[in-house]
């Protein structure tokens, strides 16, 4: 089971969207102060709608640091790359989500990851 208390502490320490239609939770993410996105996902049935952009997005305009961080998936490279991220540098994390996510997102994910850290520096 989800541990939701977690979950809960850490989306409300984060500028933190969602993305719902017809009370359906189609997306979310989250942005540090600093610009560290911490998470961004979109259930699969929702992909290719622009959910991901139009969040990613949203956070970077609220949130006021000069550069963004993100630990991107191997997966998601081109989509930060597309948005102007520019890759720091490979990194294997360990990656543990206590439970599978509260909002109906199926794969908990554990073990260990290789992450493309990357930087976008605003002008």
């Amino acid at each position: 089971h989800p541990d939701l208390e977690t979950w809960d502490r850490s989306l409300r320490a984060h500028d933190t969207l969602v993305v719902e239609e017809g009370g359906r939770i189609l997306g979310f993410g989250d942005m540090t102060a600093d610009g560290y996105l911490d998470r961004l996902f979109v259930h699969r049935e929702a992909q290719g709608r622009g959910i991901a952009s139009a969040l990613c997005a949203a956070l970077e305009c609220r949130c006021s640091a000069s550069e963004f961080t993100v630990h991107a998936s191997r997966t998601a490279q081109p989509f930060f790359q597309g948005r102007g991220y520019q890759v720091v540098r490979e990194e294997r994390r360990e990656y543990n989500l206590k439970g599978p996510c509260p909002v109906s997102f199926p794969r908990p994910m554990a073990g260990d990851f290789t992450f493309i850290k990357e930087n976008k520096k605003l002008n």
